[in-house]
């Protein structure tokens, strides 16, 4: 089974593999993919959350999605969730998720090469109240509309990389 290096230090926290133990000591929550997060909006609306997708930047907004489950990342100084003064990743659990997303999701490819627009990633933020999420239209790949994650920086994005 192939691991992963959770990349990008997280400004004024520190990100420790951990136990699921540390984790709840920490308060961190457990990670959940893009559709698990949509399947339970309304229990998690307004509460820190992590969670794993494809991490997608286009002219039009940030999204993190996992098949037709679309969340638009909307990065918040004001807004956004604080994390905790040590926010504990349960790195397995984190990998398993991660692992669920890539049995049914790609990275795009662009014909200019360039990795940085889709990437997989662990989000932490919290997830707004909104109406029910609809699948994507086809004139655009991802939905403006669609329902927001708010993150305090672009520090609290962690990109996910093969070992």
């Amino acid at each position: 089974m192939r691991r992963y290096l959770l990349a990008i230090a997280l400004a004024g926290a520190r990100l420790v593999a951990a136990d699921a133990a540390a984790d709840a000591a920490s308060g961190a929550p457990d990670p959940v993919t893009v559709c698990e997060l949509l399947s339970h909006a309304d229990t998690l609306a307004g509460k820190p959350v992590l969670v794993v997708g494809r991490y997608s930047f286009r002219e039009y907004g940030r999204f993190l999605s996992e098949k037709d489950c679309v969340l638009r990342v909307v990065l918040d100084a004001k807004n956004g969730p604080l994390p905790p003064n040590s926010l504990s990743v349960d790195a397995a659990a984190a990998t398993r998720k991660l692992a669920i997303v890539r049995q049914s999701t790609a990275l795009g490819s662009f014909r200019f090469g360039s990795s940085d627009y889709d990437r997989w990633a662990l989000i932490y933020g919290r997830v707004e109240s909104g109406p029910s999420p609809r699948k994507h239209s086809t004139a655009r790949e991802f939905d403006e509309d669609a329902r927001p994650v708010l993150c305090r920086s672009q520090t609290l994005v962690i990109f996910l990389h093969e070992q």
